[in-house]
Protein backbone atom coordinates (compact mmCIF):
# COMPACT_ATOMS: atom_id res chain seq x y z
CA UNK A 1 0.00 0.00 0.00
CA UNK A 2 1.13 3.24 -0.66
CA UNK A 3 0.50 6.84 0.90
CA UNK A 4 1.96 9.97 0.52
CA UNK A 5 5.54 9.12 -0.04
CA UNK A 6 7.13 5.86 -1.38
CA UNK A 7 10.50 4.75 -3.27
CA UNK A 8 9.14 5.01 -6.37
CA UNK A 9 8.21 9.11 -5.75
CA UNK A 10 11.97 9.81 -5.23
CA UNK A 11 12.14 11.52 -8.68
CA UNK A 12 9.07 12.82 -8.22
CA UNK A 13 9.56 14.72 -4.88
CA UNK A 14 13.30 15.73 -6.16
CA UNK A 15 11.85 17.90 -9.20
CA UNK A 16 8.50 19.02 -7.39
CA UNK A 17 11.12 20.67 -4.64
CA UNK A 18 12.65 22.25 -7.54
CA UNK A 19 9.38 23.13 -8.82
CA UNK A 20 8.38 25.00 -5.46
CA UNK A 21 11.46 26.23 -4.75
CA UNK A 22 11.83 28.08 -8.29
CA UNK A 23 8.17 29.02 -7.69
CA UNK A 24 8.52 30.48 -4.74
CA UNK A 25 11.87 33.01 -5.82
CA UNK A 26 9.76 34.17 -8.51
CA UNK A 27 6.69 34.95 -6.82
CA UNK A 28 9.00 37.04 -4.48
CA UNK A 29 10.32 39.16 -7.25
CA UNK A 30 7.26 40.24 -8.26
CA UNK A 31 5.66 40.53 -4.28
CA UNK A 32 6.20 44.04 -3.96
CA UNK A 33 3.40 44.23 -6.65
CA UNK A 34 0.95 41.96 -4.87
CA UNK A 35 0.03 43.45 -1.20
CA UNK A 36 -1.99 40.57 -0.81
CA UNK A 37 1.04 37.94 -1.03
CA UNK A 38 3.43 37.64 2.28
CA UNK A 39 6.63 36.55 1.67
CA UNK A 40 9.03 35.69 4.26
CA UNK A 41 12.53 34.42 4.43
CA UNK A 42 14.02 32.99 7.62
CA UNK A 43 17.55 31.31 8.71
CA UNK A 44 18.66 29.46 11.99
CA UNK A 45 22.36 28.42 13.05
CA UNK A 46 23.50 26.87 16.53
CA UNK A 47 27.16 26.21 17.35
CA UNK A 48 28.07 24.59 19.84
CA UNK A 49 30.94 22.83 22.43
CA UNK A 50 30.24 20.38 24.26
CA UNK A 51 32.35 17.98 27.19
CA UNK A 52 31.43 15.09 28.35
CA UNK A 53 33.24 13.56 31.93
CA UNK A 54 32.78 9.84 30.88
CA UNK A 55 35.27 10.86 27.90
CA UNK A 56 33.42 8.35 25.51
CA UNK A 57 36.02 7.12 22.86
CA UNK A 58 34.09 7.83 20.04
CA UNK A 59 33.19 11.50 18.96
CA UNK A 60 29.55 10.79 20.01
CA UNK A 61 28.22 11.11 23.44
CA UNK A 62 25.12 8.87 23.87
CA UNK A 63 23.41 6.97 21.45
CA UNK A 64 19.82 7.77 22.93
CA UNK A 65 20.48 12.03 22.05
CA UNK A 66 20.32 12.96 18.33
CA UNK A 67 20.95 17.08 19.15
CA UNK A 68 24.40 18.89 20.61
CA UNK A 69 25.74 14.84 20.56
CA UNK A 70 29.17 15.64 19.93
CA UNK A 71 31.83 15.28 22.62
CA UNK A 72 34.81 17.89 23.32
CA UNK A 73 34.22 19.27 19.67
CA UNK A 74 33.08 22.72 18.25
CA UNK A 75 30.35 21.35 16.05
CA UNK A 76 27.16 22.78 14.05
CA UNK A 77 24.18 21.31 15.87
CA UNK A 78 21.89 22.78 13.10
CA UNK A 79 21.80 25.49 10.06
CA UNK A 80 18.32 26.32 8.65
CA UNK A 81 17.12 28.25 5.56
CA UNK A 82 14.00 28.57 4.82
CA UNK A 83 10.97 30.50 2.83
CA UNK A 84 7.23 30.71 3.15
CA UNK A 85 4.81 32.00 1.23
CA UNK A 86 0.88 32.73 1.72
CA UNK A 87 -2.28 34.87 1.09
CA UNK A 88 -5.30 34.90 2.57
CA UNK A 89 -6.31 31.17 1.79
CA UNK A 90 -3.12 29.15 0.99
CA UNK A 91 0.02 28.84 2.22
CA UNK A 92 3.74 27.22 1.45
CA UNK A 93 6.81 26.73 2.90
CA UNK A 94 10.46 24.92 2.51
CA UNK A 95 13.51 24.90 4.64
CA UNK A 96 16.93 23.30 4.03
CA UNK A 97 18.84 22.17 7.17
CA UNK A 98 22.39 20.86 7.51
CA UNK A 99 24.87 20.00 10.77
CA UNK A 100 24.68 16.79 13.16
CA UNK A 101 21.39 16.86 14.36
CA UNK A 102 20.28 16.40 10.80
CA UNK A 103 23.12 13.36 9.74
CA UNK A 104 21.53 11.64 13.15
CA UNK A 105 17.56 11.98 13.46
CA UNK A 106 17.02 10.13 9.94
CA UNK A 107 16.57 6.29 10.36
CA UNK A 108 15.81 4.68 6.86
CA UNK A 109 18.45 4.81 3.67
CA UNK A 110 15.98 6.53 1.93
CA UNK A 111 14.86 9.21 4.56
CA UNK A 112 18.37 9.72 5.36
CA UNK A 113 18.80 11.07 1.39
CA UNK A 114 16.84 13.83 2.55
CA UNK A 115 18.09 14.74 5.35
CA UNK A 116 18.69 17.85 4.15
CA UNK A 117 15.08 18.76 4.29
CA UNK A 118 13.55 19.78 7.50
CA UNK A 119 10.08 21.14 6.16
CA UNK A 120 8.22 21.46 2.71
CA UNK A 121 4.41 21.79 2.51
CA UNK A 122 1.46 23.39 1.00
CA UNK A 123 -1.70 24.13 2.31
CA UNK A 124 -5.02 25.80 2.14
CA UNK A 125 -8.28 26.51 3.64
CA UNK A 126 -11.78 25.01 3.34
CA UNK A 127 -13.53 27.60 4.76
CA UNK A 128 -14.37 31.51 4.24
CA UNK A 129 -13.68 32.24 7.98
CA UNK A 130 -9.87 30.66 7.40
CA UNK A 131 -10.11 28.74 10.23
CA UNK A 132 -10.35 25.57 8.97
CA UNK A 133 -7.09 24.08 6.78
CA UNK A 134 -5.25 21.29 4.96
CA UNK A 135 -1.49 21.41 4.82
CA UNK A 136 0.49 18.21 3.09
CA UNK A 137 3.90 17.25 2.85
CA UNK A 138 6.51 17.32 5.31
CA UNK A 139 6.49 19.12 8.65
CA UNK A 140 7.71 19.72 12.32
CA UNK A 141 6.15 16.84 14.58
CA UNK A 142 2.87 17.19 17.07
CA UNK A 143 4.06 16.10 19.83
CA UNK A 144 5.67 17.62 22.67
CA UNK A 145 6.42 21.36 24.08
CA UNK A 146 10.09 21.46 22.36
CA UNK A 147 10.99 22.01 18.84
CA UNK A 148 14.29 21.48 16.74
CA UNK A 149 15.10 25.02 16.79
CA UNK A 150 16.84 24.72 20.04
CA UNK A 151 16.53 28.72 20.28
CA UNK A 152 12.88 28.45 20.59
CA UNK A 153 13.22 26.08 23.92
CA UNK A 154 14.04 27.25 27.36
CA UNK A 155 17.11 24.62 27.62
CA UNK A 156 19.39 24.29 25.04
CA UNK A 157 19.57 20.23 25.07
CA UNK A 158 16.02 18.81 23.87
CA UNK A 159 14.27 16.33 26.93
CA UNK A 160 14.50 13.08 26.75
CA UNK A 161 10.81 13.37 25.47
CA UNK A 162 11.58 15.34 22.62
CA UNK A 163 14.48 12.93 21.41
CA UNK A 164 12.56 9.90 21.74
CA UNK A 165 9.65 11.48 19.73
CA UNK A 166 9.24 12.16 16.36
CA UNK A 167 10.92 15.64 14.88
CA UNK A 168 9.12 15.88 11.39
CA UNK A 169 6.13 14.05 10.00
CA UNK A 170 4.75 13.50 6.48
CA UNK A 171 1.10 13.25 5.17
CA UNK A 172 -1.68 15.22 5.36
CA UNK A 173 -2.93 17.65 8.62
CA UNK A 174 -6.18 18.95 8.94
CA UNK A 175 -6.61 21.70 11.83
CA UNK A 176 -9.51 23.74 12.80
CA UNK A 177 -9.29 27.02 15.41
CA UNK A 178 -12.04 28.66 17.14
CA UNK A 179 -11.58 31.15 19.82
CA UNK A 180 -9.08 29.85 22.40
CA UNK A 181 -9.65 25.86 21.26
CA UNK A 182 -7.60 24.52 18.21
CA UNK A 183 -8.33 21.11 17.37
CA UNK A 184 -5.56 19.36 14.43
CA UNK A 185 -6.42 15.46 13.20
CA UNK A 186 -3.10 13.87 11.08
CA UNK A 187 -2.65 10.99 8.55
CA UNK A 188 1.21 10.20 8.38
CA UNK A 189 3.43 7.69 7.13
CA UNK A 190 4.96 6.46 9.91
CA UNK A 191 7.15 7.42 13.36
CA UNK A 192 9.82 9.86 12.80
CA UNK A 193 9.42 9.08 8.70
CA UNK A 194 9.33 10.47 5.35
CA UNK A 195 8.51 7.91 3.64
CA UNK A 196 6.44 5.02 3.96
CA UNK A 197 6.96 1.20 3.36
CA UNK A 198 4.39 -1.00 1.54
CA UNK A 199 4.83 -3.71 4.16
CA UNK A 200 3.06 -1.38 6.45
CA UNK A 201 -0.59 -2.47 6.39
CA UNK A 202 -2.50 1.15 6.99
CA UNK A 203 -1.06 4.78 7.78
CA UNK A 204 -0.60 6.37 10.91
CA UNK A 205 -2.71 8.38 12.76
CA UNK A 206 -2.52 11.56 14.79
CA UNK A 207 -4.42 14.04 17.11
CA UNK A 208 -3.77 17.40 18.59
CA UNK A 209 -5.77 19.13 21.02
CA UNK A 210 -4.70 22.72 22.22
CA UNK A 211 -6.63 25.15 24.25
CA UNK A 212 -5.87 28.38 25.92
CA UNK A 213 -7.24 28.57 29.17
CA UNK A 214 -6.44 32.16 29.72
CA UNK A 215 -3.67 34.12 28.69
CA UNK A 216 -1.29 32.75 30.77
CA UNK A 217 -2.04 29.10 30.38
CA UNK A 218 -1.74 26.55 27.43
CA UNK A 219 -3.04 22.76 28.01
CA UNK A 220 -1.99 20.43 24.88
CA UNK A 221 -3.18 17.19 24.27
CA UNK A 222 -1.46 15.20 21.66
CA UNK A 223 -1.56 11.24 20.40
CA UNK A 224 -0.17 9.30 17.79
CA UNK A 225 -0.82 5.36 16.54
CA UNK A 226 0.46 3.31 14.32
CA UNK A 227 2.74 0.64 13.29
CA UNK A 228 6.01 1.13 13.59
CA UNK A 229 7.61 -2.12 12.36
CA UNK A 230 8.40 -2.30 9.01
CA UNK A 231 9.69 -5.81 6.62
CA UNK A 232 8.73 -7.32 10.41
CA UNK A 233 6.17 -8.35 12.49
CA UNK A 234 3.34 -5.58 12.92
CA UNK A 235 4.05 -3.65 15.97
CA UNK A 236 1.09 -1.31 16.86
CA UNK A 237 2.59 1.85 18.98
CA UNK A 238 0.29 4.44 20.63
CA UNK A 239 1.97 7.51 22.43
CA UNK A 240 -0.15 9.94 24.42
CA UNK A 241 1.78 13.36 25.48
CA UNK A 242 -0.06 16.64 27.51
CA UNK A 243 1.68 19.33 28.73
CA UNK A 244 0.50 22.42 30.92
CA UNK A 245 2.31 25.52 29.45
CA UNK A 246 1.95 28.54 32.75
CA UNK A 247 2.91 31.72 33.01
CA UNK A 248 2.89 33.31 36.49
CA UNK A 249 4.20 36.17 36.28
CA UNK A 250 6.35 38.66 33.84
CA UNK A 251 9.66 36.75 35.06
CA UNK A 252 8.55 33.19 35.97
CA UNK A 253 6.71 30.37 33.48
CA UNK A 254 6.43 26.80 34.28
CA UNK A 255 5.62 23.74 32.11
CA UNK A 256 4.63 20.46 33.20
CA UNK A 257 4.61 17.22 30.65
CA UNK A 258 4.00 13.60 31.67
CA UNK A 259 3.85 11.43 28.20
CA UNK A 260 3.39 7.30 28.44
CA UNK A 261 3.95 4.58 25.33
CA UNK A 262 1.82 1.69 24.50
CA UNK A 263 3.24 -0.97 22.41
CA UNK A 264 1.93 -4.14 21.04
CA UNK A 265 5.10 -7.02 21.25
CA UNK A 266 5.41 -9.13 17.49
CA UNK A 267 4.85 -12.26 17.58
CA UNK A 268 6.39 -15.71 18.06
CA UNK A 269 7.00 -13.96 21.66
CA UNK A 270 4.85 -11.17 22.27
CA UNK A 271 5.14 -8.97 24.92
CA UNK A 272 3.49 -5.31 25.77
CA UNK A 273 5.58 -2.61 26.42
CA UNK A 274 4.72 0.28 28.62
CA UNK A 275 6.92 3.46 28.85
CA UNK A 276 6.78 6.63 30.16
CA UNK A 277 8.13 10.15 30.90
CA UNK A 278 7.40 13.25 33.27
CA UNK A 279 9.05 16.70 33.14
CA UNK A 280 9.26 19.94 34.38
CA UNK A 281 10.71 22.78 33.38
CA UNK A 282 11.34 26.31 35.50
CA UNK A 283 12.12 29.64 33.42
CA UNK A 284 12.94 33.05 35.27
CA UNK A 285 13.79 36.14 33.70
CA UNK A 286 16.70 37.63 35.56
CA UNK A 287 17.52 40.66 34.06
CA UNK A 288 16.59 42.13 30.53
CA UNK A 289 19.10 40.44 28.50
CA UNK A 290 19.56 37.50 31.07
CA UNK A 291 17.08 34.10 31.30
CA UNK A 292 17.33 31.02 33.44
CA UNK A 293 15.70 27.76 33.11
CA UNK A 294 15.73 24.43 35.35
CA UNK A 295 14.19 20.84 33.87
CA UNK A 296 13.92 18.06 35.91
CA UNK A 297 12.88 14.81 34.06
CA UNK A 298 12.35 11.03 34.38
CA UNK A 299 12.22 8.49 31.87
CA UNK A 300 11.47 4.72 32.16
CA UNK A 301 11.85 2.12 29.26
CA UNK A 302 12.14 -0.85 31.15
CA UNK A 303 10.94 -3.35 28.09
CA UNK A 304 12.68 -1.42 25.06
CA UNK A 305 10.49 0.03 22.94
CA UNK A 306 12.15 3.14 22.16
CA UNK A 307 15.57 2.53 23.67
CA UNK A 308 18.25 -0.06 24.02
CA UNK A 309 19.63 -2.01 27.11
CA UNK A 310 23.03 -1.49 28.13
CA UNK A 311 24.54 -4.90 29.73
CA UNK A 312 21.32 -5.72 30.42
CA UNK A 313 20.27 -2.59 32.11
CA UNK A 314 17.07 -1.08 30.94
CA UNK A 315 16.63 2.38 30.08
CA UNK A 316 15.52 4.12 33.41
CA UNK A 317 16.65 7.44 34.11
CA UNK A 318 16.25 10.62 35.78
CA UNK A 319 17.77 13.74 34.94
CA UNK A 320 18.44 17.61 35.52
CA UNK A 321 19.50 20.44 33.20
CA UNK A 322 20.49 23.94 34.34
CA UNK A 323 20.36 26.73 32.05
CA UNK A 324 22.19 30.48 31.37
CA UNK A 325 20.98 32.51 29.04
CA UNK A 326 22.26 35.58 27.48
CA UNK A 327 20.18 37.59 25.01
CA UNK A 328 22.36 39.73 22.67
CA UNK A 329 19.18 40.99 21.08
CA UNK A 330 18.19 40.41 17.20
CA UNK A 331 17.70 37.13 17.57
CA UNK A 332 21.00 35.54 18.75
CA UNK A 333 21.63 33.84 22.49
CA UNK A 334 24.99 32.45 24.35
CA UNK A 335 23.80 29.44 26.16
CA UNK A 336 25.21 27.74 29.14
CA UNK A 337 23.85 23.97 30.12
CA UNK A 338 24.96 21.70 32.62
CA UNK A 339 23.19 18.70 32.58
CA UNK A 340 23.44 15.20 34.96
CA UNK A 341 21.48 11.74 34.29
CA UNK A 342 21.43 9.14 36.85
CA UNK A 343 20.71 5.44 36.54
CA UNK A 344 19.63 3.21 39.57
CA UNK A 345 21.72 0.46 37.70
CA UNK A 346 24.85 1.03 35.62
CA UNK A 347 24.38 2.42 32.57
CA UNK A 348 26.82 4.85 30.98
CA UNK A 349 29.88 4.01 29.27
CA UNK A 350 33.33 5.07 31.27
CA UNK A 351 36.14 3.06 29.45
CA UNK A 352 35.78 -0.15 30.73
CA UNK A 353 33.64 1.18 33.83
CA UNK A 354 30.10 1.10 33.39
CA UNK A 355 28.45 3.99 35.45
CA UNK A 356 25.23 4.86 36.85
CA UNK A 357 25.76 8.36 36.31
CA UNK A 358 26.81 10.84 33.60
CA UNK A 359 27.58 14.62 33.40
CA UNK A 360 28.22 17.52 30.42
CA UNK A 361 28.67 20.60 30.31
CA UNK A 362 27.40 22.51 26.67
CA UNK A 363 27.95 26.10 25.35
CA UNK A 364 26.00 27.19 22.31
CA UNK A 365 26.06 30.35 20.10
CA UNK A 366 22.06 30.01 18.40
CA UNK A 367 20.83 32.83 15.90
CA UNK A 368 17.98 33.23 14.32
CA UNK A 369 17.11 35.79 11.34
Amino acid sequence: MVYFFNRNTLALLKFGLIIVLSSMVLTFTTAQQRDSLVCRFSGYFDFYYGYDFNKPTSAVRLPFLVSHNRHNLMGLNLAMAGVELGKKNWRAKAKLQAGSFADDNYETPTDRKFRFMQEAYAGFSLNRKNNLWIDIGVFPSHIGYESAIAADNWCAGRSLASELTPYFLSGAKIAYRKNSVQFSGLLLNGWNRIFSNNSSPLPSLGTQFNVQLNSNTLLSWNTMLGNVKYNTASELRFYNNLFLNWKANEKDQFIVSFDIGYQDGSKPISQDKIWMTSSLVYQRRLFDRWNAAFRGEYFRDDFEAVTRAVNGVAFNMAGISCNLDYNFGDGALLRFEGRVFRSPSPYFQNGTDVLRKNMMLMVSLNKKF
